[in-house]
């Protein structure tokens, strides 16, 4: 739209200059003006040209952005998700060395909150949550044993035995928690995640 104002105004102003002067003039008005005009609109359309670079240019740093961005909320929720199948089995572990035993809130509460660490790891940490469930069944299953024979038996003696080696194998589960966890967790591991 603006060229076509300055268009017309340029081929008034020519209609003007030819007719002030002669058709004898030594200067070529009726060619110029035509040439002037699309000089100038070359230029114009190279200055738009750049502007919609620049713009362009733009719009791929602000893109650019938005993906850092996203990346980095993709890390911050699988960190937590992660972080949070550890804290549920730490304190799972915290209770189970507290209580000597494995209460059946506490165990039900562990179960659920680690259900999604086969989406979340590789398969190392869902074969340790499978080890922990293993022991706290098999020390379960030793204790309803023993309390089904008659105390002082040598079977009450060797279930209760099978029970308390289950449940010392589970508190020594507990010291390998973070080692198994930090290469999900660790700080250098983030980084990297979403690249």
């Amino acid at each position: 739209m603006t060229l076509n104002l300055l268009y017309d105004y340029l081929s008034a102003v020519a209609a003007l200059v030819t007719a002030l002067h002669p058709k004898e003039s030594a200067f070529p008005w009726p060619t110029f003006i035509p040439t002037a005009i699309a000089a100038f609109a070359a230029v114009i359309a190279a200055y738009n040209g750049r502007i919609a670079a620049i713009v362009a240019k733009g719009q791929l740093e602000v893109a650019k952005a938005q993906r850092r961005t996203a990346e980095d909320k993709l890390r911050l929720d699988l960190f937590e998700r992660r972080y949070k199948v550890y804290d549920a089995i730490k304190q799972f572990m915290i209770e189970v060395r507290a209580s000597g035993n494995t209460p059946d809130q506490a165990f039900y509460k562990f179960i659920r909150e680690t259900l999604e660490a086969d989406f979340l790891f590789n398969p190392e940490i869902p074969t340790y949550i499978g080890e922990i469930i293993r022991k706290v069944t098999d020390s379960r299953a030793a204790d309803a044993s023993a309390d089904s024979c008659p105390i002082g038996t040598e079977l009450y003696a060797e279930q209760k035995l099978l029970a308390m080696k289950c449940r010392h194998s589970l508190e020594d589960e507990y010291n390998r928690i973070t080692e198994l966890f930090h290469p999900y967790l660790g700080f250098s591991h983030l980084k990297q995640i979403a690249s």
